[in-house]
């Protein structure tokens, strides 16, 4: 199966923190009054044109939102 990157993916915990982007990925956070923990780091996915991708994503804090966005121009601008 021949495969190449079409899009790349940050995931946002909590309303203001950018987490990374995914590809080989670790979350790391910026500091908040909100003590985050990531107990589970999302895995690489590879899928074929057309089917899903699954990102998961374990991590403990108050009031945590999560928001996945991706990117097809290398991280220039995003959208949910």
């Amino acid at each position: 199966m021949k495969t190449k990157l079409i899009k790349t993916i940050a995931i946002f915990i909590s309303a203001v923190m950018l987490i990374t982007t995914l590809s080989g990925f670790n979350i790391a956070f910026a500091s908040s009054d909100n003590q985050i923990t990531i107990a589970q780091q999302p895995q690489d996915d590879t899928v074929s044109v057309g089917d899903t991708a699954k990102f998961t994503v374990n991590a403990g804090g108050t009031n945590l939102t999560y928001q996945w966005q991706l990117s097809s121009n290398n991280g220039v601008s995003w959208e949910n």
